[in-house]
């Protein structure tokens, strides 16, 4: 416990009052801070113990109790202001990040006084929550972005998330799962026929799930042997957490992908019978195609009918279109990285090279010869032990 000690002259009269504490609560020699006012020191000796006696923290607290710039939650909300081009969806995913991982740990500290120790400590509190590392990298990059309005807004010169250490993907095994032709054909063996063209589809073309559901008869085209699907929206949630048409997850998601011969004619009776303003794929009863439809009414069943013949891996719908990246780059004419990376509409070549690249047989057996050719002789190289000795021996006989 923190103590107050007053401070008198040879007259008696009180001159100053000391607060006088161990630091952190630890043994040693004690610390002393002097103050003119009672109420000073019994301020100070109060936000010390608030602190468990830690004198920086404790200085911190008082900084920012005379700080005149605005709170890290007030500073968000004018952050949520300035995102006019987002969905009503996501605005709700930010407005949540906010009200479950940012209020209650750096909410109501004053933007001008967010340190890296802050950080630091509320990623500790995001582990304690046994939260994932994805999800506090998400948060963290919101929050970083928060900080970058602050900036803008002249509150700070610097963005103290700027070196934050975060947590690394603790997980052994890959999540992202890629099927081969065999096993891909074993899990359409279980699988209701209906779904057929659909997933045949999603593994030929690469579309992602919310992209091939919104397609519509005039999205598809062809001239001659060359057939072409055409991608401008997909599904999106909307505000009532529902689902609503709206524009790709990129701008470079708007693309044109071309499709074989033989999984075109797969998929033109579903294109030939459907009305104009309809989507091609739809679920066996005539609803609207979504994963979660999917997976309960035909992917899980086919899946565990599979396993019992011999799958040993569980893959998810999504895993269709690593499948076709996969085969993209270990085909016969491998694709490079960047012509994939444009195929799948990915925003970055780096997304594409952060999850494919170890697929590119080519660009590793290269790198490897590279590497041979260059550690050429350095593995017969005779010790100098050796050399040394039969050097002796040598003069020995002689």
């Amino acid at each position: 416990m923190a103590s107050i000690q007053t401070r008198k002259n040879s007259k008696g009269v009180t001159t100053s009052y000391r607060v006088r504490w161990r630091e952190k609560g630890q043994k040693g020699a004690d610390s002393y801070e002097t103050f003119h006012s009672l109420n000073e020191a019994e301020s100070f000796k109060r936000i010390l113990e608030i602190n468990g006696h830690d004198s920086a923290k404790a200085e911190r607290d008082i900084l920012r109790a005379v700080s005149g710039s605005p709170t890290i939650e007030v500073v968000a909300q004018q952050h949520l202001k300035r995102l006019t081009d987002i969905t009503v969806h996501t605005m709700h995913t930010y407005e949540r990040m906010i009200e479950n991982h940012i209020v209650d740990k750096i909410g109501n500290i004053p933007a001008d006084m967010l340190s890296e120790e802050d950080m630091a400590e509320w990623v500790m509190w995001m582990r304690e929550k046994k939260l994932t590392p994805k999800t506090i990298k998400n948060v963290h990059g919101f929050i970083y972005s928060i900080m970058a309005t602050a900036i803008y807004r002249g509150y700070r010169a610097d963005n103290p998330c700027e070196h934050t250490r975060l947590p690394k993907n603790d997980h052994t095994e890959d999540k992202t799962t890629f099927l081969t032709k065999a096993e891909l054909a074993l899990i359409l063996r279980h699988l209701d026929k209906h779904f057929h063209p659909f997933i045949l589809f999603l593994v030929g073309t690469g579309l992602r799930f919310s992209e091939a559901a919104a397609l519509q008869p005039g999205d598809f085209s062809h001239d001659k042997d060359d057939f072409n699907v055409r991608v401008t929206k997909a599904w999106k949630r909307d505000d009532k957490n529902g689902r609503t048409i709206g524009v790709p997850k990129t701008e470079r998601a708007r693309r044109t992908v071309s499709m074989d011969k033989n999984l075109a004619l797969t998929i033109a009776p579903q294109i030939q019978t459907c009305a104009p303003e309809d989507y091609v794929f739809k679920m066996k009863a005539g609803g609207e195609m979504t994963t979660q439809a999917l997976h309960n009414k035909a992917w899980k069943p086919a899946l565990i009918a599979a396993k019992k013949d011999g799958l040993k891996k569980a893959p998810r719908i999504h895993d269709l279109r690593h499948t076709f990246a996969s085969w993209m780059l270990t085909g016969d004419e491998p694709m490079s990285i960047f012509d994939l990376s444009v195929l799948m509409g990915h925003e970055s070549t780096n997304t594409t090279s952060k999850v494919y690249s170890h697929l590119m047989p080519e660009s590793r057996m290269k790198g490897a010869r590279n590497m041979g050719a260059s550690m050429a002789g350095l593995y017969d190289i005779t010790p100098q032990k050796v050399i040394d000795a039969a050097k002796k021996t040598k003069e020995l006989e002689q």
